[in-house]
This record gives C-alpha cells, structure tokens and sequence, in this order.
C-alpha cells in the first residue's frame, strides 16, 4: 500500500491498515498530508510506514512529479523491487 499525501487513515497505525507493506510519502509544504480529516496521518512518525522519498517543497499535487524523487520511489514499490524498511 502506498499513501501519498494521505489526509489521515482510520486506523492507530500502518499494522492496522492489514497490508504486508505499507510506504507513505508526505512533505511540509502539502498541508493535506497532516489533517488528520479521517483518522491519524501517516505523516506522525510513530505511524509505522516506511517513508519514501521526498523534497521539502512538494505540494500535495505533485508527488507523480517526474522531476521529484517519489515517482520513482512509487514505481520501485509496484514492481517490487523497492526494499521494506
């Protein structure tokens, strides 16, 4: 599972999301991925995902941005070659 800019999940934690993987991508400048609007943010570090990687500056529409790092991150993870934490 890949959460990308998530406004929060109805679940305490990635254990509880019942997927063997779950990867998570979020930045400063993307205020969805801290509201919380439907449970806790995979954003809190005690959430459990493995983070992918980011830049500071990414906005919430531009994780799928070929020129930031999470495309590729995303791409590494649906094919299965991307290593879990």
């Amino acid at each position: 599972m890949v959460l990308l800019g998530s406004p929060g999940v109805p679940e305490d934690d990635a254990a509880g999301l019942e997927a063997p993987e779950v990867y998570g991508a979020w930045t400063p400048f993307d205020p969805v991925s801290y509201l919380g609007r439907f449970g806790p943010s995979p954003s809190d570090p005690g959430f459990g995902d493995t983070p992918l990687p980011t830049t500071p500056v990414q906005l919430h529409t531009e994780y799928y941005d070929e020129w930031f790092p999470t495309l590729e991150a995303v791409a590494e993870v649906v094919a299965g070659t991307r290593d879990h934490g």
